[in-house]
């Protein structure tokens, strides 16, 4: 059973995956000014989530004792819900939401 966090981050994932898909098929359209629109775009997105995870998942996880060392990186995102109680999950989700929602103002 997946957890809120990582529900939140897989789906912001999908959501990068989604445009990845949308900026090919308008290359193979030759539409190049919403091409690199959806470039710039995807590199904001991806800016932020890594600024997420960063601000907000690593840090929270590496106060954690040595029960992250069994784990195997590609779980990470499973990890909260293994290691922290509720609360501490969902004030982790908010603030990884608040930062995956703050691109620069030109795409809001």
């Amino acid at each position: 059973m997946k957890n809120a966090v990582e529900s939140l981050l897989e789906d912001d994932h999908q959501s990068l995956s989604n445009l990845l898909t949308e900026l090919d098929r308008e290359m193979a359209n030759s539409n190049i000014p919403r091409a690199f629109e959806l470039l710039d775009l995807f590199w904001a997105r991806l800016a932020v989530h890594i600024r997420a995870e960063n601000l907000h998942l690593f840090p929270a996880l590496a106060n954690v004792s040595a029960t992250s060392n069994r784990l195997e990186e590609e779980q990470v995102y499973a990890w909260p819900s293994l290691l922290f109680d509720n609360q501490m999950v969902a004030r982790l989700c908010e603030s990884l939401r608040q930062e995956l929602e703050n691109l620069p103002p030109r795409f809001g």
